[in-house]
């Protein structure tokens, strides 16, 4: 397999987020990190932080198995850290999906321990796996081993991510 095979076979499109450089509109479609602005309304307990809210309807790309799902946002137990170590942390995260924009209202949860700021989405055609990953294909992981002794899938990983080339 040569580079371009090797990138042609790992390379996927993703959506990232940046923060900044935007005034906040606080309106619904706007994607959120430290904030909770849009949801359900339902008590949540207090230990959990309000994360994150992701509007998916205008993303630059969204993966098929997320089509049906117009919002999501994330709660989280900070005493997680607490836990690392632990196998399953599902109990320190409350991730609500909404398939239904008319099921939500502005609900605005703040966290108290980040600050909150717009997030900005932004397309990549070049996302790749960790170098560790075990989402690369066996044939792939061979391959990667191979290179890995020539020198130069490092540096293929670290070149594409950076959007230097």
């Amino acid at each position: 397999m040569n580079i371009t095979q090797l990138k042609q076979s790992l390379f996927k499109r993703a959506t990232i987020f940046e923060t900044g450089g935007s005034r906040p509109t606080e309106e619904l479609g706007e994607s959120w990190i430290g904030n909770v602005m849009w949801g359900s309304g339902e008590n949540k307990s207090p230990q959990f932080e309000p994360i994150c809210t992701i509007f998916l309807k205008n993303l630059p790309y969204v993966p098929k198995e997320l089509k049906n799902i117009q919002l999501i946002t994330v709660y989280m137990d900070f005493n997680v850290y607490n836990h690392l170590i632990e196998d399953n942390l599902a109990s320190f995260f409350k991730i609500n999906c909404f398939t239904n924009i008319n099921e939500i209202q502005k609900i605005n949860e703040q966290s108290s321990r980040m600050k909150s700021f717009p997030l900005k989405p932004i397309l990549v055609e070049n996302d790749t796996p960790a170098w560790d990953s075990e989402d690369i294909e066996p044939e792939i992981q061979d391959e990667k081993y191979l290179s890995h002794a020539q020198g130069w899938w490092i540096s293929i990983l670290y070149t594409e991510r950076s959007l230097i080339w």
